[in-house]
């Protein structure tokens, strides 16, 4: 017997184990037709799966967007879902700079949706929707963070407070550039919704929310991932579906304690062909202290995400003033010329007209500076290898270029108010 044929003999062992243990602990099973899991078909298609978007098959893994800004992937189950009781294990990396966005969702739908701006699909469907959100647009401090939405397609999900008025159960979760992939498990029974999470895929799963909800068969399962004006890597590891219908409810609650023991653990983990590179790669890695550099570096970093943050603010403010001028035209347009001099009428829509151009031109001035702060926020990330000298004159750039694009930015706006009175 060759050795090549012993291997795959020890590997096909080892997955009948693992199976079995799976299998013991929780009752379910295994649903492969709603299943993503590897190894892939060279032609990068998956079966019962459509991938749209920027999703690729990338090795071992699914990658739904790469570190990019502004783009879209999803993967959408073809075969409707024809159980009462089920349960979802999604293995999942997000890695990017030092703040990143917009985040990852898990789909029940009635429809399979189409490419929306609600991290990757439409902004109503009906159905549930388990949300990963990664970037914090109301500011409030709670990200990344897990949310959960039920909707019946008349709904719209408002990005600006990332729909957390509209959620029914959530809980801060940082997800993000963990150093193994984490785990998110949605177990739905008798009515009964179950949302759990881990930061490492191998750690015991904690409860984030609960709700009762009635969700029919026949419905379609989704993932989706978005980045914006700054990106992640949103990669799909694996995701296993499995029936709960017979299964008791106390059997199917001790899931969310599921975890192989750590020799076994270990014994699969050797094995290339059965969990994707990124596992191995961050469990080969020592953990060692962070540096002084780093430590200076991580400060920098922070200070730099609070000026986005505040720039971003500032840039959906100009846009809300904006649109507020355009209704004040269209107003003036409904005002009969007879109702007030018609000179006056033009001197204010000659102003509105200014004020817009130069809410544009700020927006436009915003938009550069927070490239250019994404492109700072990719080299600290890339510095914190090199050396420490390296590390102080990237450091002494990126807080100068910030500094520098700020004082710009204020003296153009200072200029224009100069201008309007």
């Amino acid at each position: 017997m060759t050795l090549h044929t012993t291997s795959l003999l020890t590997i096909g062992v080892v997955v009948v184990v693992v199976a079995a243990l799976l299998s013991g602990v929780t009752g379910a099973e295994l649903q492969p037709q709603h299943s993503i899991r590897p190894p892939f078909s060279p032609t990068g298609q998956i079966p019962n799966w459509d991938l749209s978007g920027q999703a690729a098959v990338a090795g071992t893994l699914v990658r739904l967007t790469q570190l990019e800004q502004s783009k879209k992937g999803a993967v959408w189950n073809t075969v409707p879902v024809e159980m009462h009781n089920w349960v979802v294990s999604m293995v999942i990396h997000v890695v990017g700079g030092v703040v990143g966005g917009d985040g990852i969702a898990f789909w029940y739908a009635k429809n399979r949706l189409p490419e929306g701006n609600v991290y990757g699909s439409a902004e109503k469907f009906d159905g549930l929707a388990v949300i990963l959100d990664t970037y914090d647009n109301d500011a409030d401090g709670l990200n990344p963070a897990l949310l959960g939405f039920v909707n019946d397609n008349t709904i719209v999900y408002d990005r600006h407070t990332d729909g957390k008025p509209m959620a029914f159960g959530q809980c801060v979760r940082k997800f993000r550039n963990t150093a193994k992939p984490f785990k998110i498990e949605i177990l739905y029974q008798n009515g009964e919704l179950q949302v759990s999470s881990n930061l490492a895929f191998d750690e015991p799963l904690e409860v984030c929310f609960k709700k009762t909800v009635h969700l029919p068969t026949g419905y379609y399962m989704g993932i989706s991932a978005a980045t914006g004006g700054l990106s992640d890597k949103h990669d799909l590891i694996d995701l296993v579906v499995s029936s709960l219908d017979g299964v008791s409810t106390q059997t199917s609650t001790n899931t969310k304690d599921r975890i192989v023991k750590k020799d076994l653990l270990e014994l699969v983990t050797s094995f290339p062909l059965l969990l994707p590179s990124p596992l191995q790669a961050e469990q080969a890695q020592p953990q060692t202290p962070p540096s002084e550099s780093q430590v200076n570096i991580d400060r920098m970093a922070a200070e730099v995400r609070d000026l986005s943050m505040r720039i971003l603010q500032l840039q959906g403010t100009i846009r809300d003033v904006n649109q507020q001028f355009t209704g004040v035209k269209e107003t003036l347009n409904r005002i009969p010329p007879s109702s007030i001099a018609s000179e006056g009428i033009e001197g204010l829509r000659a102003l509105i007209a200014q004020l817009q151009h130069q809410s544009v031109q700020s927006t436009s001035d915003i938009a550069s500076i927070a490239h250019s702060q994404q492109e700072i926020l990719r080299a600290i990330t890339n510095v914190h290898d090199s050396a420490a000298s390296s590390l102080q004159v990237w450091l002494i750039f990126a807080t100068v270029l910030v500094l520098a694009l700020y004082l710009v930015f204020q003296a153009r706006s200072q200029r224009d108010r100069n201008k309007m009175f």
